[in-house]
């Protein structure tokens, strides 16, 4: 006679998730994410002049990818390797050509071109 309950319930259950598959996933989506940022910014770059919803929404969707490209290589570093690292280079990258911009910007140059607006 078995005293022992064999239920599921009590039965060790594999991670649906391990940690080491959801480094790669992390690490993927932050270089995919990196990549969606450049051509974001570069769009930007293209429609800062006009101003407007649709300059507003690229804009938006450039920090937003950018930061959570960002978010994503930095948590799959661990186990993600060179797209983790591809999209942390991706982000620096990208803050020195924002800082670079804003400084030119301050110093009185026009790094984005001008068509007059709108």
């Amino acid at each position: 006679m078995d005293l022992v309950d064999p239920s599921p319930a009590l039965a060790p259950q594999p991670d649906e998730y391990p940690a080491e598959a959801l480094g790669k996933r992390r690490a993927r989506l932050g270089a995919e994410l990196g990549v969606v940022s450049i051509v974001f910014l570069l769009a930007s770059f293209r429609w800062a002049h006009h101003w407007g919803p649709l300059a507003d929404t690229i804009v938006a969707v450039w920090a937003i990818s950018w930061i959570a490209g960002f978010w994503f290589s930095a948590r799959g570093l661990r186990w993600g390797g060179r797209l983790a690292r591809f999209g942390l280079v991706i982000s620096f990258v990208m803050l020195l050509v924002v800082a670079g911009t804003s400084m030119a910007f301050a110093m009185g140059a026009n790094p984005v071109g001008s068509c007059g607006g709108g």
